[in-house]
This record gives structure tokens, sequence and C-alpha cells, in this order.
């Protein structure tokens, strides 16, 4: 799934699918999902801002952003807060990659 997120005033296109968790992995050597999840609290408060901000770099990356290297991308923005500014764009392009496009063979009795 592919969609052109605006941060701090910029259109940045981003990219998720099957190879996100991957790709996560081989730029920062951690798991995406288990650290996804421990990235906010139970009630839906952002716990480690980092987690985001790398998400979104790997989505960017996916999509054809050349900076060498996240921090040279951050640096890109306006707003030290860009990236949680767009928090909730980016996790709707995730959770989007997340939804089942296959449709059930066997109906449920």
């Amino acid at each position: 799934m592919e969609k052109t997120i605006k941060i701090s005033g910029v259109d940045v296109p981003m990219k998720a699918n099957a190879a996100t968790p991957r790709e996560y992995r081989k730029l920062f050597g951690r798991d995406l999902l288990p650290t996804l999840t421990s990235a906010v609290s139970k009630t839906g408060e952002v716990k480690d801002s980092e987690v985001f901000e790398n998400l979104a770099f790997c989505m960017a990356k996916q999509a054809g952003a050349e900076a060498e290297n996240i921090d040279v991308w951050l640096d890109s923005f306006e707003s030290p807060t860009a990236i949680l500014d767009a928090i909730g764009d980016i996790m709707a392009l995730w959770r989007g990659n997340e939804t089942m496009t296959a449709t059930a063979k066997k109906k449920a009795k």
C-alpha cells in the first residue's frame, strides 16, 4: 500500500507491505512488531517516539527516499515533532497494510 503523507508541510511518499518488517529489521536491527507494540502504552500514549520515526523512515525508504540515513532524513523536517504530528496518518498506512485482502474459501458454519 502506498500513500503520500504530509509531514511538517512536506509531501512524503511512503510504502508499507509485507517486506516492511524485514526492511525495518535490516535498517535498525530490531523486530518491528514487538518493538511497535512496546512503544505504545495500554492507554494509547506514545512511550518511545524513536520507533515511529524509524517506521516512518523505513516506509519512506521503501517508497524511494534517497536519504543516506535517518538523521539526514529527519533533519529535512523543520519541526522536531514532525513525525509525532503525523503519527495518525503513518499508523493508518501501517494498519492498512495489516488488513486481510484474501477472501475465505470456506464459509463458517
